[in-house]
Parts: structure tokens; sequence; C-alpha cells
């Protein structure tokens, strides 16, 4: 089980958390041995830089029964990814509030000595803006359902396809309970509100 990890160059500090195998709360170490040790990485950001936490647990043999315990994974926000909660925020709002593309952070990773590909810094931005999806929905249907609504729009060039700039509209809208939502839209007419 033990797998030496390529992503992670020498230079990326590596804080090791060690846990124990639930499968052994309670037992004398005489009832068990460890046979293996479980090994997960999380990639973490903090300012300007990047770090890894790798958990570190037993598996274990139960000595009077024969049978193998191996430790459930550690919880993740996206299901089988590296990406710490504190990855996926950073690549958010470089993106987001410092217009960083997610190229420019790729490479930032790489020269940090982190090897993953493009598409999965791309991935790891989607799944985490999916995952706020309930958010936006209940908080566009509690503006709606408000009894004060303001609108407005502004524009935002966003990139195409061919690599020429369009014009894109960004429709803010407040409710009565302070509540901001965001309604991008290629139209300024009266027929987005």
């Amino acid at each position: 089980m033990r797998r030496i990890s390529s992503t992670f160059g020498p230079e990326v500090r590596i804080e090791v958390v060690k846990l124990p195998n639930p499968a052994t709360l309670g037992l004398d170490p005489s009832e068990y041995e460890v046979i293996d040790t479980r090994i997960q990485d999380k990639l973490c950001q903090e300012k300007g830089s990047y770090y890894v936490i790798r958990y570190e647990q037993p598996v274990v043999k139960l000595k009077n029964t024969g049978e193998t315990k191996s430790p459930p994974a550690v919880e993740r926000v996206i299901d089988s990814s590296i990406a710490d909660v504190s990855v996926l925020v950073g690549l958010c709002i470089d993106k987001g509030l410092y217009h960083l593309p997610l190229y420019r952070q790729h490479q930032r990773m790489t020269q940090q000595g982190i090897t993953v590909s493009r598409a999965t810094v791309m991935n790891w931005a989607g799944s985490f803006i999916d995952l706020f999806f309930p958010v936006h929905n209940a908080q566009q249907k509690s503006v709606i359902s408000g009894s004060v609504l303001s609108m407005d729009e502004t524009p935002y060039p966003i990139d195409r396809a061919d690599g020429k700039m369009r014009r894109q509209y960004l429709w803010f809208l407040y409710g009565d309970k302070d509540e901001v939502l965001i309604h991008p839209n290629e139209s300024r007419s009266s027929a987005v509100v």
C-alpha cells in the first residue's frame, strides 16, 4: 500500500500526521501486528507557497482472527483529490479576485515542485465551484422571494475560444436581506430582468 509520490519534489515541505487505525482502539498491541502503512497526501497552500500534509495510518492484521484492517480514507473536499480546501480556495481567490489565470497558477505550482497536470488544476477549480450551486440556488430563491430587489449590470470582458475578447454583463442582484447575487448574461436588455 505504500506509494512513493513523484508529485512532490524534494523542495516541497511535507508535514507528517500519524493517525491511529480505528480498528485497534481498545486493543492491546499484542493483539495485532502492523503490516503496512496507509499514506494519503493533501496538497495545502499558505501565502505564496504550497506544502503537503501526509497522513500515515497503520494497516494491521489482527492476530486472533488473521483479519486485515485498513483504516478509512481521510475526508477530502473533492473525492480522490489531493487538493486541500486551502488550495481550492486559493485557486478561486487568485482567479476571481486577482485575475490570475489557472495556467499561471499551474506554472507557479510546477516552479515550487508540485507535479500535477494543468487539466487536474482546472478540474479542481471546477469541482470546487460546483460545491457552491446549492448555496447559490438558495440565495437566488431568497433574493427573488424578497419584497425589495435592486438590480444593475456592469460590462465584463471575457475571452472567447478564438482568443478575442467579447463583452458580457454581470447583473448584480441585491435583496432585502443584504444578499448579493451575480447573474452573468451576454445581454443588457430588460429581458434579462
